[in-house]
């Protein structure tokens, strides 16, 4: 009765206010989205004023009469007058160029591609490059987009430019023009600060505090966003943050960068306003788009005043009119009350509770009843008070033994080294090992399950084993964060219930130091296997050398020889001096140097080793710096051996260097970051049952050690050539024997050292060894 009387007194209230705010809601829609039409207009028109204004400087520079000297005289080779035009230039563009502080660069390239003119902004300061200083970055770019324009008109594209001493990236916007006059066909560049335009489109066209302004590519990354990205230094955003498909969406930002003429979209709480800026006048991939959105709320903030004023009226009748349905039902509701209360009470298993109702009708009859149901009740609930204690322990008793089960399932589910999954009927995760985890690299069960858990191979071979009902095995590779191949064996078992396959239980195991050592015990039985071979092939080589030797030094002692027989004589002997060097070289390889180990300081050898290159280094243009710490720790060294291991990185260095270039040299004591390992040597203990004894050399992070750097800039290293270069027998040089860095890496390997070489082809290689100091 009460709901009667407010529903009769609120609802043509409620009526009229909801037309009011919906009329009013549609005004204001039109007149704001007209409003952000307009104002997206502005905005366009003042972007295009400010190239406009560019385009006029463009015409400004062509027209100069010093410009088109300078032009005629590209081409002629009298340097006195194109000099003399560069000179009457300087000044003129000097003078426009300072006068234009949104302007970077102004760049003249021909239709080559080369660079002709360049004027740039260099430390605060405007200058011309000298034309020893042009032609050094790539320019065809500009060129070509030229050509694709008619000749005498520009497009504007954003791009990003190293600066020519910091090489820091600056964001500028590229005003190219296709200069085409009778002597010169090719490409006039302004490069424009980004932050110039960018501040035109920052600039407050609205009252509201939350509008968002932003420019966008055709992938939706945003080069300029009022809130996000006001002072990048990069054009290009990495981040998928940056990207309008995270702010609106992936549905939404593909409606916005489709090639549709609609300008206002509505996203959620936002109304947007679009329109295309830079087109060019041909067919290139280079669409931006200018967005304006503006928060509804905003927008609608009368409406909510007016919406807010209603309800104040709305609550203020529901009020009125529920103090007066209270008066005119109190006597009817007043029993009713009781009852309701009553059975609160008896819902809160008070069953002792009565209700007293005098009224001499239905009502009071109806008390009679519920009294009567609560008399019932609480007989019934002393008999289920019993058999729920019984329950109660059974329960308890049994949900102990359940949990000490599972606890020692989980311990040993958790704590052994191999990971598992189970597998339900449908392929769905059931049970997932914390082992799982570390084996894919820390990764959280969340993440693996949607990349590397439920791939199509792992399904196929669960749908194997359920089919087959038998155990089977599965090997898998996959690359690491850090580059590195982690190895994988599956074991796939099946989970049976009377002769059915419920689910598979999957076993992995991190194979990957047990398929490292495989390979290192093959790759060491070639090597041993090339040792034997090189020590037998030396031996019987060195005796006949020998032989031949003596015979060639006889022969060449006779009084009776001509000067002709002479020199082929010491020809012969020189070819045999270097046979015998190649068979020592084989005989170190067959087998360890013996060492005599003495305190030496590491400086001392290393200039040695330098002083005996340096008629090597005089043949070529290169500049040596060395930088030695003082006062290094004395290390036991064989000083021999570790002389001939500088001597040899030095001549590769100088080698690889073909005409002039750097070699730098130094020596420090450091701190490791991070642990380092080398694999000194293998050997096959008993080659029945497959047992071997590895010498690895590892150096723990933090361990401190004398770290020794030989690097050149020269031709560098192919990765693929890399892996191999302290194999015996491997090189690249035409006449070398592949013996040198496996003679390298033996003696320091010895020394209990480690050795490691970085290169990048073209860019030159680094050779660092870390020599421990305890």
């Amino acid at each position: 009765m009460i709901i009667s009387f407010i529903a009769l007194s609120i609802v043509p209230v409620f009526i009229i206010g909801l037309l009011g705010i919906n009329s009013n809601v549609k005004s204001l829609r039109k007149i704001s989205i007209e409003n952000l039409k307009y104002t997206l207009a502005e905005t366009q028109k003042e972007s295009d004023m400010f190239f406009h204004s560019v385009e006029g400087n463009i015409h400004f520079i062509t027209s100069v009469v010093a410009f088109d000297n300078f032009i005629s005289m590209l081409n002629t080779n009298n340097s006195d007058k194109f000099k003399k035009a560069t000179n009457e230039l300087q000044p003129e563009i000097l003078s426009f160029i300072q006068n234009q502080k949104y302007l970077y660069q102004i760049k003249l390239i021909d239709n080559n591609g080369d660079e002709q003119l360049i004027v740039e902004n260099i430390d605060g300061n405007y200058q011309l490059l000298n034309r020893l200083e042009l032609n050094k970055t790539a320019t065809k770019f500009y060129s070509y987009i030229a050509q694709k324009l008619f000749p005498n008109t520009l497009t504007f594209i954003p791009t990003e430019i190293k600066e020519r001493k910091s090489l820091k990236i600056i964001p500028t916007i590229s005003c190219i023009y296709h200069l085409k006059k009778t002597s010169f066909d090719g490409a006039l560049v302004l490069q424009i600060y980004a932050k110039n335009f960018f501040n035109i489109l920052g600039k407050e066209r609205f009252d509201f505090s939350n509008t968002k302004v932003m420019l966008v590519n055709n992938q939706g990354y945003y080069l300029y966003h009022s809130d996000k990205k006001t002072d990048w230094n990069q054009l290009s955003a990495s981040k998928k943050t940056m990207n309008l498909r995270y702010d609106f969406g992936n549905k939404m930002a593909d409606e916005i960068l489709s090639d549709n003429d609609k300008i206002v979209y509505e996203y959620g709480d936002y109304i947007i306003a679009q329109t295309k800026i830079f087109n060019p006048a041909f067919n290139f991939n280079n669409k931006y788009i200018l967005l304006i959105s503006v928060l509804k709320k905003d927008i609608f903030k009368s409406v909510n005043k007016y919406k807010q004023t209603f309800y104040i009226l709305f609550i203020f009748f529901v009020a009125l009119s529920f103090l007066l349905a209270l008066l005119a039902t109190q006597e009817f509701i007043g029993p009713i009350k009781k009852l309701i209360y009553g059975a609160r009470v008896l819902a809160k298993e008070d069953y002792d509770s009565r209700v007293e109702i005098n009224t001499g009708d239905e009502i009071e009859e109806l008390a009679n009843q519920f009294n009567s149901m609560a008399l019932s009740l609480k007989q019934r609930k002393i008999e289920i008070d019993k058999h729920n204690e019984i329950l109660e322990k059974t329960v308890i008793n049994r949900t102990k033994d359940l949990k000490n089960e599972k606890n020692k399932l989980d311990t040993i589910f958790n704590n052994v080294p191999f990971g598992f999954i189970l597998f339900d009927k449908v392929n769905n995760i059931l049970s997932v090992s914390k082992a799982i985890s570390k084996i894919y690299g820390g990764k959280s069960i969340k993440v693996l399950d949607e990349s590397q858990l439920m791939n199509t191979t792992r399904i196929n071979m669960i749908q194997k084993v359920k089919g087959s009902g038998v155990t089977l095995t599965n090997y898998t590779t996959f690359e690491k964060d850090d580059g590195s191949k982690q190895f994988l064996e599956h074991i796939f078992i099946p989970v049976k219930n009377e002769f059915i396959t419920e689910s598979v239980l999957e076993i992995v195991i991190d194979i990957t130091e047990r398929k490292r050592l495989q390979n290192l015990l093959i790759h060491s039985e070639k090597l041993a296997a090339t040792g034997e071979l090189a020590a037998v092939i030396a031996h019987e080589m060195r005796n006949s050398l020998t032989s031949v030797r003596m015979l060639l030094q006889i022969l060449s002692k006779k009084t009776q020889i001509s000067k002709n027989d002479f020199d082929s004589f010491n020809v012969a002997l020189d070819s045999v001096s270097r046979m015998e060097k190649m068979v020592n070289d084989l005989l170190q390889l067959s087998r360890p140097a013996n060492l005599e180990l003495k305190p030496e300081d590491l400086n001392v050898i290393l200039n040695e080793g330098i002083e005996f290159s340096k008629s090597h280094i005089q043949t070529k243009d290169i500049k040596l710096n060395t930088n030695f710490e003082e006062n290094l720790p004395k290390l036991n060294l064989d000083k021999i051996h570790i002389k001939e291991v500088f001597i040899n990185l030095i001549l590769n260095s100088i080698q690889a260097i073909e005409n002039s270039g750097h070699i730098n040299i130094t020596s420090k004591i450091v701190a490791l970051s991070d642990e380092i390992k080398d694999m000194a040597k293998i050997n096959i203990v008993d080659p029945v049952q497959k047992k071997i004894n590895i010498q690895e050399i590892i150096f723990n992070k933090g361990t401190k050690v004398v770290q020794i750097e030989i690097s050149d800039d020269g031709m560098g290293i192919h990765p693929n050539d890399l892996k191999q270069i302290f194999n015996p027998f491997f090189t690249t040089k035409l006449n070398g024997t592949g013996l040198g860095l496996s003679f390298v890496k033996n003696i320091i390997n010895q020394h209990g050292a480690v050795i490691e070489a970085n290169s990048t082809l073209d860019n030159g290689c680094k050779f660092t060894i870390y020599f421990p100091i305890n």
